[in-house]
């Protein structure tokens, strides 16, 4: 018994040395947490490669090369004397307008064949339909399109240029004058 007396002894003894240790070490900061770094996304660039399109999925540059600088603060930019109007999603032509206006309009199908000069080559027609407001429009598909916009998505904002529809769609719709066309939009979706 007297020996565990004298162990409980010092091991209390051991005890509140080590707490006075303890209280006399100097207290070692915590260091502060690192700040998340937010690293800048770079801006897609142009493939080696020109993408086949004459508009639709176009890099800004790559546009600007064959139209010259735009004109305007954004969202839509007018090139050609105010003939073309641009938007871009991460530097991609998301939106194309063609304008003829009321002194120089053109039969559908003439509207419809320059608006095949902007499209990506492996568009697809899907089909034709007409609006509510009968508005013409022409669906299409193309896969290089969508292969476009997701990759510039990975270095930009994450954006839906479909809107939630089928993803790779785009429409082409005619504002229309009578059996004459004043303009043609190029979008990419399905929401005319």
């Amino acid at each position: 018994m007297r020996r565990r007396a004298a162990l409980l002894a010092l091991a209390a003894l051991g005890l509140g040395a080590c707490r006075a240790a303890v209280a006399a070490a100097p207290s070692t900061p915590t260091p502060p947490r690192p700040t998340p770094l937010r690293l800048a996304r770079p801006t897609p660039r142009p493939t080696a490669t020109p993408y086949p399109s004459g508009g639709l999925g176009l890099f800004r540059g790559e546009w600007e090369e064959r139209h010259g600088r735009g004109r305007g603060a954004g969202p839509l930019f007018g090139y050609g004397g105010g003939k073309l109007g641009v938007a871009f999603a991460n530097d991609l032509i998301w939106y194309l307008e063609r304008s003829w206006g009321a002194d120089e309009v053109v039969a559908v199908e003439v509207a419809r064949d320059e608006s095949r000069a902007y499209i990506p080559a492996d568009a697809r027609l899907l089909r034709t339909y007409q609006t509510r407001s009968l508005r013409r429009v022409d669906l299409y598909a193309s896969s290089s399109l969508g292969e476009r916009f997701r990759l510039a998505a990975e270095n930009g904002e994450p954006i839906d240029p479909w809107r939630g529809v089928e993803p790779d769609t785009f429409i082409v719709y005619y504002h229309e004058l009578g059996d004459r066309v004043t303009g043609v939009v190029l979008s990419t979706g399905n929401n005319p």
